[in-house]
């Protein structure tokens, strides 16, 4: 019988937690008499470029460098029955495994298989070998939370003071195009009389056509100094989306191979990490509070002088 399980989960799989999957796979194999272990390691560069090793020690005395990276590795490890050397059980691994998903793109994924006529001895071994492989998981959720927040609070600020999302006009046709002050003036004029003179109706039209004249020339127009401020916060929301792209791209990711050259690639991509999240934050807050304390949120952005 067999019995498989697959992961989606990105992972980081260094020499000792190898040898550790490789030594539970032995465990559990070794159970009769007269039983020959076989292991065997399928290391995969890219899709064309693979080597077939027979020992753990082969696998991690590899380079792993650049130019020829480790993408994927297939661990298998067999018992067999002397003499007959018919094979009994089997355990494969596969790190790096690249499926199909529903989107119709490739995801990386890890998965067990157990192959056995012993069900109960199945399921046991795939028990054992899975609270191996969950030690390689890395935990990206946090990460992926915060930066999800940073770059929605940013996208936010930045609709928020756009010249299409600009304060409505001050005066509308509700109130004839008159002010507060326009309508006290008018007020005061009819107490006059009830018909209003030529002069006071001249007046009237005078403050009506200056407030709408006003509105469509200052909503219409940005002062200079809040264009610029403008279009540095825009500058400011393109870096932030540009380092969030670069974390997801560079620094997060979903199969590392943490030995000979990997070590190095891995340790950088941390260092980036942890430096483009400091900026990430410092320019987040800046821009949040500078917005704040110079005045350019709602309409003192666009109407400032």
């Amino acid at each position: 019988m067999q019995k498989q399980l697959e992961y989606y989960l990105p992972f980081k799989l260094d020499e000792t937690k190898l040898t550790a999957i490789v030594d539970t796979a032995h465990e559990h194999l070794v159970g009769a008499q007269h039983v020959l272990l076989t292991d065997r390691f399928e290391v995969f560069f890219s899709e064309v470029d693979r080597e077939e090793l027979n020992s753990l020690d082969e696998v991690l005395a590899l380079e792993n460098s650049r130019a020829r990276r480790i993408q994927r590795i297939i661990v298998i490890c067999a018992s067999a029955l002397q003499p007959s050397n018919a094979m009994e059980r089997e355990i494969e691994i596969d790190f790096g495994a690249k499926k199909r998903n529903t989107s119709g793109g490739r995801s990386t994924v890890v998965s067990i298989n157990i192959q056995s006529n012993d069900a109960v001895w199945a399921r046991h071994a795939l028990s054992a070998v899975e609270q191996q492989v969950e030690r390689t998981w890395q935990r990206y959720t946090v990460a992926g939370i915060w930066l999800l927040v940073i770059v929605a609070a940013t996208g936010v600020m930045f609709f928020s003071l756009s010249p299409s999302m600009r304060p409505s006009p001050t005066v509308t046709s509700s109130t004839m195009w008159l002010n507060g002050s326009d309508l006290d003036r008018a007020q005061l004029l009819l107490t006059k009389g009830n018909v209003l003179s030529e002069e006071d109706s001249r007046e009237v039209l005078t403050m009506q056509l200056r407030n709408v004249v006003r509105d469509q020339t200052t909503d219409s127009q940005i002062s200079p100094k809040a264009e610029r401020r403008f279009y540095l916060l825009a500058a400011a929301c393109l870096f932030v989306l540009g380092c969030a792209v670069m974390l997801l791209a560079m620094c997060y990711p979903h199969a590392v191979f943490y030995w000979g050259d990997g070590k190095e690639r891995y340790e950088s991509a941390l260092t980036m990490r942890g430096v483009i999240w400091t900026i990430l934050r410092s320019v987040t807050i800046v821009a949040i509070v500078g917005s704040i304390f110079a005045g350019i949120v709602g309409s003192e952005f666009f109407n400032d002088k």
